[in-house]
């Protein structure tokens, strides 16, 4: 018997034991049906301003998204499901509800003044960019009166913003 088949069958087994080696040692990634968890779905509606549409709907995906994110969920399946629907799969959630209430929140556009730099055990504080904490007073401006807003950079006044609901109003800074 001459060596190639030898050296043939060698190398077979090595490869048949190297595929065999992850396969072996890697634990399953368990699917919703199998590990348990919560399926949202979410299906956009027109507004008296915005029209429900594929567009309308990826930018919602992308709001859910990062609020899935948020909640730490471990690799949440977030997909469109047609022009208007959104289909969220989130393995390990178990309180549909829960998951419902901080996933589906309506944002609130809100303008708090910040009062300075927050203590240690401050409960109302809140991080900003940069991680530094701090003590906000109560909002402001509220966005209920927003319906379009404009910003823009004036080498003399900082940056300005509009909206056609109210007055300009002008907020020192660099720019």
């Amino acid at each position: 018997m001459s060596r190639a088949p030898r050296w043939r069958a060698v190398m077979a087994l090595a490869v048949i034991a190297i595929s065999l080696l992850p396969v072996l040692t890697m634990a399953p990634r368990l699917g919703l049906d199998l590990r348990g968890g919560t399926q949202l779905v979410f299906e956009t509606k027109d507004s008296p301003t915005v029209k429900a549409d594929a567009a309308a709907a990826d930018r919602a995906l992308d709001v859910l998204r990062r609020r899935a994110d948020a909640l730490g969920v471990v690799d949440p399946t977030l997909v469109r499901s047609g022009e208007k629907r959104i289909i969220a799969e989130l393995p390990g959630v178990l309180d549909p509800r829960k998951a419902a209430e901080v996933i589906g929140r309506t944002a609130q556009l809100m303008f708090h003044p910040v009062l300075g730099v927050a203590e240690a055990g401050d409960p109302g504080a809140k991080a900003d960019k940069s991680g530094e904490r701090l003590r906000l007073g109560p909002p402001a401006v509220s966005g209920e009166g927003v319906t379009d807003a404009v910003a823009r950079s004036d080498p003399q006044q900082g940056w300005a913003g509009s909206s056609p609901s109210s007055s300009a109003r002008r907020v020192r800074g660099s720019g």
